[in-house]
């Protein structure tokens, strides 16, 4: 056991959750899920009607969204994507995102990667499962490998932890799989919060290299990748790029946050 997995496990017994809201502080019963309040959670925007492709929430008031659609809106979507996605060639076959990015739901992971709440990494996976079992059941049980996006040794001296390692291994615990170091990171970028697509592109390229113990062994495998946000879908492609070159047949990201496509 890893020394920030003892120290979370440690924290979970002498600091039980469900006391107060980790959000607002208010007290809360301890049946309520989350360890959220009921006011905290009506202001999280699950994505009911998500991009095939980038997995982005699709409006329904969108006219010009809705424009290119045929009568067959389910067809056009898996064919077209969204206009965010429509004009861009991914690597990876599709996201799956759970939550819209809000001030509330943002607060979520803000709390969890910088502020040291690392109980969330098990708040944050069972909204994920939850949803999972849902609307996407089989995705999870028909992955070959289940991994997450790396971070370089610098961050994780800074952090303590990985956050989408975490999280990955919380959802396999959930499925009875193993979450799996596929992909290294070679190169220390730069944060890229505030960065557009293209610059976002220029940081990460050559920013990651295969795992070599599994170098020969993803030939026509199908690939899972956990990421907490998924925001212009660099990180996401750049790892699928490595994948693809490596005979990665199909890949599929599952993230936690991501935000509506506005012009």
């Amino acid at each position: 056991m890893k020394f920030y997995d003892l120290v979370d496990y440690i924290l979970n017994i002498i600091l039980p959750e469900n006391l107060n809201c980790f959000l607002c502080d208010l007290p809360i019963s301890k049946n309520n899920s989350y360890s959220i309040c009921k006011g905290c959670f009506c202001k999280l925007s699950y994505i009911g009607d998500g991009c095939r492709i980038c997995g982005k929430p699709i409006k329904s008031d969108n006219s010009e969204y809705l424009s290119g659609f045929s009568d067959d809106r389910e067809y056009d979507e898996i064919q077209q994507g969204c206009d965010f996605c429509r004009k861009k060639s991914f690597l990876f076959d599709k996201n799956i995102s759970i939550l819209e990015y809000n001030e509330a739901s943002s607060k979520i992971v803000f709390k969890y990667k910088y502020g040291k709440k690392t109980f969330l990494a098990r708040v944050i996976s069972d909204m994920m499962c939850d949803i999972l079992d849902k609307k996407h059941s089989d995705v999870l049980t028909n992955a070959d490998f289940v991994t997450f996006v790396p971070l370089s040794k610098v961050r994780m001296k800074e952090r303590g932890f990985n956050q989408s390692e975490k999280l990955a291994k919380y959802i396999c615990e959930r499925y009875s799989l193993e979450a799996v170091e596929l992909i290294k990171r070679v190169k220390n970028t730069k944060k890229l919060y505030g960065l557009n697509s293209s610059d976002r592109k220029k940081v990460l390229r050559s920013a990651f290299e295969i795992n070599p113990e599994y170098r020969n062994r993803l030939n026509g495998k199908k690939v899972i990748i956990i990421d907490d946000i998924f925001t212009s879908g660099s990180t996401i492609n750049e790892i699928s790029k490595i994948l693809r070159l490596n005979g990665v047949f199909e890949i599929v990201s599952i993230t936690f946050l991501t935000g509506e496509y506005k012009k």
